[in-house]
């Protein structure tokens, strides 16, 4: 409880969280089903902050499908606990010297790093990745893998990534290590589909939260047939509904997240694109000011994850969900939230 107040600054535990966490704790493996915002994170920070501390100075491997969620949780975990966490991922600053020097401090037991966070491809391609974790198994400094979104391991999920498909290679070689595996979203087929993917045998735990939010309110409303019509009416909409209040817009096309992010701007709302052709040192920067709320609106494809933990979101606009045959007309869906 010590941490859980004076880390992460919550006074109590939600929905299953403390179950959760006495599982991982005891090594067994688990698979969560969680809504989003309904504080998944901290079923496995939690758990590596306390573990990090023993004496065997234990490290949590997060598996995690986007840069940035993964950027995102690095940086609110070393805002509440300086050192505690580091990321691996290709293309990242300063190259191979600097991951390098950041395996060099998970090697280190008094570094205090207690979690890294690593893309699927990395665990899948990466003979460096295999060969530290060999390292931390063999020093008793291995505490558990987390694979964040399961539910992009199986063929039958909305998110389906190949390397996730791989992951089960963790439990083929380190046997003992548990695997804690969280999503907001799966059905029972998904489920099962990934515990076997994911090799965590029958006598995994199984927790699942309510889906409600009450909080949400939903609207859809036809989309104009004008380009510019389109974004007049999402300007309206900011405008007269979150004035200054930080937002996602979401669409199916990096050249329509350029576009509606430069329209955007020029009708006064401070908007940046985010994508896959956005170089690597721009997403940082871009997340970061989003963060603090010095652009009040990203204006990305799926390469912004969903799972971003920033606590003052207040509207998420999807500039494209469908086209039916009878109808031109495109939706615009929105999702509001209330506190």
């Amino acid at each position: 409880m010590y941490h859980l107040r004076q880390t992460f600054n919550i006074a109590q535990f939600r929905g299953h969280q403390h179950e959760i966490i006495d599982a991982t704790l005891t090594r067994q493996d688990a698979f969560v089903i969680m809504r989003t915002g309904g504080g998944k994170s901290l079923t496995y920070q939690l758990p590596a902050v306390i573990e990090s501390e023993s004496n065997q100075r234990k490290v949590t491997v997060v598996i995690s499908p986007l840069i940035s969620l993964i950027r995102d949780q690095e940086d609110q975990m070393n805002q509440m606990k300086p050192g505690s966490a580091l990321s691996f991922y290709s293309n990242m600053v300063g190259g191979t010297s600097e991951q390098a020097r950041r395996w060099q401090l998970v090697r280190d037991p008094n570094a205090g790093v207690a979690l890294i966070f690593v893309t699927p491809e990395k665990v899948g391609k990466s003979g460096r990745f295999k060969s530290e974790m060999e390292k931390l198994n063999g020093q008793g400094r291995l505490g558990r893998f987390v694979i964040d979104e399961a539910h992009c391991a199986c063929q039958w999920g909305h998110d389906f990534r190949p390397d996730y498909s791989q992951l089960g290679i963790l439990k083929h070689h380190f046997p003992k290590i548990p695997v804690l595996a969280v999503t907001a979203t799966a059905s029972e087929r998904v489920r099962n589909d990934c515990a076997e993917i994911l090799r965590l045998g029958r006598t995994y735990r199984f927790f699942r939260s309510t889906a409600n939010r009450p909080n949400l309110t939903y609207s859809i409303k036809c989309k104009k047939d004008s380009k510019d019509a389109v974004v007049k009416d999402m300007v309206d909409f900011i405008n007269q509904n979150h004035p200054n209040q930080a937002g996602i817009i979401y669409t199916f096309s990096k050249k329509e997240a350029d576009q509606v992010a430069d329209s955007l701007c020029t009708h006064g709302i401070v908007a940046r694109a985010y994508h896959s052709d956005v170089q690597d040192t721009n997403k940082t920067l871009i997340h970061r000011s989003w963060m603090k709320n010095e652009t009040q609106v990203v204006v990305a494809t799926i390469a912004f994850g969903l799972g971003i933990n920033k606590p003052d979101v207040r509207f998420v606009l999807h500039h494209s969900i469908s086209k039916s045959k009878s109808s031109s007309r495109c939706l615009l869906q929105s999702t509001c939230l209330n506190n």
